[in-house]
């Protein structure tokens, strides 16, 4: 060893520079290959530490980021709300610039019809259409009241009989049954009476009805000799009737009096006709007639 104060050589086994009296130190000595591997292990450690730090300390910031599940519930309820709460909003401004619109429209469409103008009536009521109220009446009313003004009769029946299925309101009756009478459609309008079943249009509208005729004999039934058969129906028009089992028309015989059963099986079939050519339902009957008894001579 070197004496690391007077640099002179020290014995071996001396604890004190014979020259200077320094105290010696021993200190293992290292070469230069050690003291490399040493600093990278070192480095590595301290890379490794660095690394650990940054570890927890991301750990810890997810725990403070986290939302608690109740929290998240809260969230989630105030989204959907507020989503809720927009799309109503939005519902009802377009339904209210909806009603706006079909106001403003069926009112062009009422001025345009006073100074005559059709055609700008017709036009705004197609585009109120767009924005109609879910079984509007009014519209389509209006509608059928134009076809029939410019005498488009086909057009306003077919807008009036839609119109039935969903409202049996007499008016739409009254203003289908005016289009069907320009049309001579009288035996449409008898059938629409039958089907209506309302007393008040029955009576109003009676000359488009045609009931059947009516048998004063019950139907089936033996009679004597010399029974006569009669045919009543209300209303004016003519009977006619056949003994053949055909069918009765205009073509067949005339009712004007009481009609006399023949002996045996006689098959009846009656059709009322009234005046303006509507056909009732045809009414028909078997009655049996015994034979006359022979008179004493």
């Amino acid at each position: 060893m070197v004496c690391r104060n007077c640099g002179s050589a020290i014995p071996e086994g001396k604890l004190y520079c014979p020259f200077c009296g320094e105290e010696v130190f021993l200190v293992p000595e290292y070469s230069s290959v050690d003291m490399q591997r040493a600093k990278k292990r070192m480095e590595e450690e301290e890379l490794l530490r660095q690394q650990k730090e940054r570890e927890l300390a991301e750990i810890e910031k997810r725990k403070e980021n986290r939302i608690k599940p109740g929290t998240f519930l809260i969230c989630a309820a105030i989204v959907i709300g507020l989503t809720a709460a927009l799309t109503i909003g939005a519902v009802l401004l377009i339904m209210r610039n909806d009603s706006a619109n079909y106001g403003l429209l069926m009112r062009k469409a009422a001025a345009a019809l006073e100074v005559g103008q059709s055609d700008l009536a017709l036009q705004c009521l197609m585009e109120a259409e767009a924005v109609m109220p879910e079984n509007s009446l009014e519209l389509p009313l209006m509608k059928s009241e134009i076809m029939r003004d410019t005498g488009r009769y086909e057009d306003a029946e077919a807008i009036l009989y839609e119109l039935l299925t969903r409202s049996s309101s007499r008016t739409i009756y009254d203003r289908l049954i005016y289009c069907l009478e320009k049309d001579e459609a009288y035996e449409e309008i008898a059938s629409l009476l039958q089907r209506s079943r309302d007393p008040s249009l029955l009576e109003d509208y009676g000359a488009y009805v045609a009931e059947a005729p009516e048998m004063s004999l019950m139907n089936g039934d033996t009679y004597a000799f010399g029974t006569l058969l009669t045919l009543t129906c209300s209303g004016k028009g003519s009977i006619y009737y056949t003994v053949d089992w055909s069918e009765p028309d205009e073509t067949s015989l005339l009712y004007e009096d009481s009609i006399p059963l023949q002996v045996g099986t006689n098959r009846i079939k009656a059709v009322f006709i009234n005046e303006k050519g509507i056909k009732s339902p045809v009414s028909a009957a078997i009655f049996n007639v015994r034979r006359a008894p022979r008179t004493a001579a």
